[in-house]
Parts: structure tokens; C-alpha cells; sequence
């Protein structure tokens, strides 16, 4: 990979050098950026001042893993040391690079090489952007990042790219020892499917944030888009980076560009870009110290107010300005220097720079008075088309005035008709709220109008019923009364006849007790049997004919039976004269 890089830079270095003497123009001060294998390029081919930036030595980023490793990158580290000291200037990008680099590059160091610090720019955002992302973040976050945010009072931003040495364990074991559950911490990073140490890496957090039990306040969003950084960190509280002897770190510096405080390691770049306790905190790699940090970025006006004071030092220090100044002040001097050196008349180099100076000059102001004509020419035709577009866009508006007159003098129309239908919808609504009453009224009268009729029908049904069984019993009672009626009169009767019967009765024993003895003594011993089988036969009939009297005669229960008195003249004449015939 970095002799890919190489080449490219090789290439690129070429083809500057290429147009530069055959377009017959060259450039006062050439900047050389990250890779200086370029610079030797430059310095043969061109006369330019050269610049190179280093971001940090190359070599120090690729670690041999094995003894070809190292082989394939001793002439590559060494191309580097010999090259970057080819530069007639070099920049660094923090007071730690500064540093590094003198203790990596002796030779450059024993030659007196010290490089400058120019500190790297972000795009500072505008006071009006971060307060609509303020309002507005939720729609560029995925769901269930903003469901941890909205959830947790308290959320703690991470930005790194997904691997071992940035150390974004220790957000998480900080988190774990932050008291309470209303915090929350988003990781955010770069992640490349095909980069085996991201994929690895990822899955270690994960387990991670299993191992200590906290799924419901870990979330992770891999490869993200500006937008979506600038919402994550103008939702969460604070932003924790974790990487240690970072040479500058520029998330810091976003972050405070922001409006958001820092917590970071207490080494590298982010001492130079934080101060701590003002605009972040600075704290040694350990858990519990950033959990402390942690606790004190949640109190909302602390995170406020160190926010205020971290994006006032960005703005100075830190933004594209800032960082444009510092640079132009570096190539005007080295434009100065290097100008000094061509005007030089005692100098071959400076004779040929004047020709050629003058040559470019004329062949410059050529240029210029026919770009100048071909531009005053593209004015004319310009301004005659904007003529004839104003001519057109007057007609057009005039058309359109007048279309909007007749379109607003339709819309007044159509809503006085929308207000009247709306109030007669209205008057309507109310009537058919009325009617509904009404009917709901109407159908619990008939309702109860037809239990009525149906109870006054079965009451009817009743009535007549009790009247038929009134006249029945009216009736019976009549029949009753004439029956009673009648069993008086018979009951008078068989008291009558039964008074009647017994007399005769009486008056039929005593004459049966006188004829009995009569009938002893007159009669002849011989016919004695017949007159006893006669008297045995009256005995057997008396007891039936005394049978059939008490069957008419009444009973009392105190008196007994009341026998009515018998008329017995009668009987007697009868028995008198049987007894006489016997």
C-alpha cells in the first residue's frame, strides 16, 4: 500500500513538473502534502519553494509484523527521512507531532531541520445551523439511536474509526460506572466490511457491552454522513475520545465546534486543543477517571457553558481562517525569500527567471486584453439576452398579475360559497342533530305507546274475561239461589212428611201392640205359627220402612235426628181393618 502511494505521488509530481515547462509558467511556493517522496521530484525539475506537511511520520504508522515487513520497509522509511528533508520548510500539525518527529528523524534534527505547527481546520457550522439541527436531528439519525436519546436524559457521543488502537472500550467500562440509568453512549465511527480488524473489532464491543449488562444503553452506528455528525453532536451531551498519544485528533475540534464539550486522554494533540476544565477534560486512561468526567459533563449548565467557551476556541484557533492566515503568512514569506533569489542580475538563474518573467508578462497581457474583449463581447450578447428575458419576464408577469387577479377573485368566490355551504352544513348539522332527538324521542313513545296498548289489550282480554266469568258466576249464583231455594222448600217438605210419618209410626206400633195381643188371645193355637211367621215378617220390614224415613229425615248433632210428627189416623183405620181381616 505505501509503495502504491509512492508511485501516485510520483506520477502526480511529474505531471506538475510537465506543465510547468511546457506551458512556460511556474509557481513561487509548491505545498507537499503527507507524502514527501514527492519533494525529489520537485526539486529536480522544478525551482520552486517547497512546503511539506506532515501529518505524522509514515513510518511510525505501519508496524513490521515480520522480518520481510521490515525488509520492505527499510528503503521506504528511508526514502522518507532523505525526502522530507529535501523540503525547504516543513509544517507539523501539533506541538506532539513536533516532538515525534524530532525523535524519529534524528538526522534531520542533527541538520538543524525543525519543522513549524500549523494546526489542521474544520468548517466551523453557523449559530443558525446548529439550531435548526437542534430542533431537527431526529430526522437524520437512524430509530434507534434517537429512541436512546430521547430515552436518556444523558448521551454520550464517541467518534472513532473501529479499531484496537483508538480504545473505545474505555467509553464503554466508563459507562458502566456511571451511576444510574439515564445515560447513554452512542458509538459512531468508520467501519469497512472489507477491513477484517473493523469487523472484529465491532463484534469484541459487542460482546463488550454484553459482558457488562448494559444492551439498553450502548447503541453503535457505523459510517455515518456529515449531516448525521453534525445532529449527533447537537443531540448528545458530550463527546468522550478515547484514542491514546493521538498526534492531533480532529474530532475534538469538531466537537468543539459545535457547542460541545470534550472528555479526552490527557496525551497527544488533544492537550494542545482542549483546555481542560474550560472547554473539555483532560483525564488519564482509565475508567473511573472518565466516568467522573462523564458525571460532570451531564450537569446541562456545565455542558453548556464549557461548550460556549470550546467553540470560541475553535473559531480562533482552529477554523479555516485561522488556519488560511498562518499558511498564507508561511508561502508569502517563502514567495519573498525565493523572489529575492530570481531577481537577482549577478545570477544565471536570475536572467533566465527575468526573460522568461518577461515573456509571461506580454504573453499574460495578450491573454488578458482578448479574454477581456471576448468578455465584453459576452457582456453585449449577455445583456441583450437579459434585455429581451426582462421584456419577456415583464409580459409574462403582467399575464400572470392578471391571471392571479382573476384567480384570487375566483378563490374569493369560491370562498364565500365554501362559508355559506359551510354555515348552511352547520344550520343543517344542527337540524339533523334535532331531528335525530326527535326520532329517537319518537321511537321511545311508540315503543312505550305499543307496551301500552299491548298491556292495555292483555288488561282488555282480562276485563272480558272476568266479566264472562262474572256473568257465569252471576248465573251460577242464580241457579245456586234457586237450588237453595228449592232444597228449603224440599226440606220443608220432608219435614213435614217426615213429622207426618212419625206420627204415623207411633200411631202404627200402638195399634201393632194392641192387635199383637188381640190377636194372642182371639186366636186358635193351630193357626198361633201362621200369625208368628206373620209378625216375623213385619219385623223384618219395619227395620227397611224405618230405613227409608231417616234417609228423609234431617240430623242435628245436638238433637239428633228430628222426626216430623205423622198424622196416623190413617194407618190406624188400615191396621184395624188388617187386623180385623187376619
Amino acid at each position: 500500500m505505501a509503495l502504491c502511494a509512492y508511485i501516485r505521488c510520483i506520477l502526480m509530481a511529474c505531471c506538475l513538473c510537465w506543465r510547468c515547462l511546457v506551458g512556460g509558467h511556474g509557481y513561487d511556493v509548491v505545498i507537499v502534502d503527507q507524502v514527501s517522496v514527492a519533494v525529489i521530484v520537485l526539486r529536480m525539475f522544478m525551482s520552486s519553494k517547497i512546503v511539506f506537511y506532515c501529518h505524522f511520520p509514515d513510518l511510525l504508522l505501519s508496524k513490521p509484523a515480520s522480518a520481510l515487513h521490515r525488509a520492505y520497509r527499510a528503503p521506504l522509511n528511508a526514502l522518507e527521512e532523505w525526502s522530507t528533508g529535501l523540503a525547504h520548510r516543513t509544517l507539523v500539525n501539533s506541538e506532539y507531532t513536533k516532538s515525534i518527529f524530532k525523535e524519529t528523524f534524528r538526522s534531520l534534527d542533527g541538520r538543524g531541520i525543525v519543522p513549524d505547527v500549523l494546526y489542521p481546520a474544520v468548517s466551523i457550522p453557523s449559530s443558525l445551523s446548529l439550531k435548526q439541527m437542534g430542533t431537527s436531528w431526529m430526522n437524520h439519525l437512524p430509530k434507534d439511536v434517537v429512541r436512546l436519546i430521547e430515552s436518556s436524559s444523558d448521551t454520550i457521543l464517541s467518534i472513532n474509526r473501529f479499531e484496537r488502537k483508538k480504545n473505545i472500550g474505555l467509553a464503554i467500562r466508563a459507562l458502566g460506572l456511571v451511576g444510574g440509568s439515564s445515560s447513554g453512549l452512542v458509538v459512531a465511527g468508520g467501519y469497512d466490511v472489507r477491513l477484517a480488524e473493523n469487523v472484529e473489532h465491532l463484534e469484541e464491543l459487542k460482546e463488550l457491552v454484553k459482558e457488562l449488562h448494559l444492551e439498553d444503553r450502548v447503541v453503535f452506528m457505523t459510517s455515518f454522513s456529515d449531516e448525521q455528525r453534525l445532529a449527533l453532536l447537537c443531540a448528545c451531551r458530550a463527546v468522550v475520545y478515547t484514542p491514546p498519544n493521538e498526534h492531533f485528533g480532529i474530532v475534538p475540534v469538531e466537537a468543539m465546534a459545535s457547542n460541545t464539550p470534550v472528555i479526552a486522554c490527557n496525551s497527544g494533540g488533544p492537550m494542545e486543543s482542549i483546555v481542560a476544565g474550560k472547554t473539555g477534560f483532560l483525564e488519564d486512561s482509565d475508567p473511573s477517571a472518565f466516568a467522573k468526567a462523564m458525571e460532570a459533563c451531564m450537569d446541562a449548565q456545565v455542558a453548556q457553558r464549557m461548550g460556549t467557551l470550546a467553540r470560541t476556541r475553535a473559531e480562533k484557533y482552529f477554523s479555516r481562517t485561522a488556519f488560511g492566515d498562518q499558511l498564507e503568512t508561511i508561502v508569502v514569506e517563502m514567495a519573498r525569500v525565493w523572489k529575492g533569489v530570481m531577481d537577482d542580475p549577478y545570477t544565471v538563474r536570475g536572467l533566465l527567471s527575468r526573460i522568461r518573467s518577461e515573456e509571461n508578462r506580454r504573453v499574460k497581457e495578450v491573454a488578458t486584453l482578448n479574454f477581456q474583449l471576448q468578455k465584453q463581447k459576452k457582456k453585449c450578447q449577455k445583456l441583450e439576452t437579459e434585455a429581451k428575458l426582462e421584456r419577456d419576464k415583464r409580459r409574462f408577469k403582467d399575464n400572470e398579475i392578471v391571471h392571479l387577479k382573476l384567480a384570487l377573485e375566483r378563490r374569493d368566490q369560491i370562498l364565500a360559497g365554501l362559508e355559506k355551504e359551510i354555515s348552511h352544513c352547520k344550520n343543517s348539522h344542527i337540524h339533523m342533530n334535532v331531528l335525530e332527538k326527535q326520532e329517537v324521542k319518537e321511537r321511545e313513545l311508540r315503543s312505550r305507546l305499543i307496551e301500552k296498548e299491548s298491556e292495555l289489550f292483555s288488561l282488555s282480554s282480562d276485563l272480558t274475561d272476568v266479566q264472562k266469568s262474572n256473568d257465569s258466576l252471576k248465573r251460577e249464583i242464580l241457579i245456586l239461589k234457586a237450588k237453595y231455594e228449592q232444597l228449603l222448600r224440599s226440606e220443608h217438605d220432608a219435614i213435614e212428611e217426615n213429622r207426618h210419618l212419625r206420627d204415623r209410626l207411633g200411631r202404627v206400633e200402638e195399634s201393632r201392640d194392641d192387635d199383637r195381643a188381640l190377636l194372642f188371645d182371639n186366636i186358635n193355637c193351630p193357626d198361633r205359627r201362621e200369625a208368628m211367621q206373620m209378625l216375623i215378617d213385619l219385623g223384618h220390614e219395619l227395620p227397611k220402612t224405618k230405613s227409608r224415613l231417616q234417609k228423609k229425615v234431617p240430623y242435628n248433632h245436638r238433637k239428633g235426628y228430628i222426626y216430623p210428627k205423622i198424622d196416623c189416623s190413617a194407618t190406624e183405620d188400615n191396621s184395624s181393618e188388617e187386623a180385623l181381616s187376619l
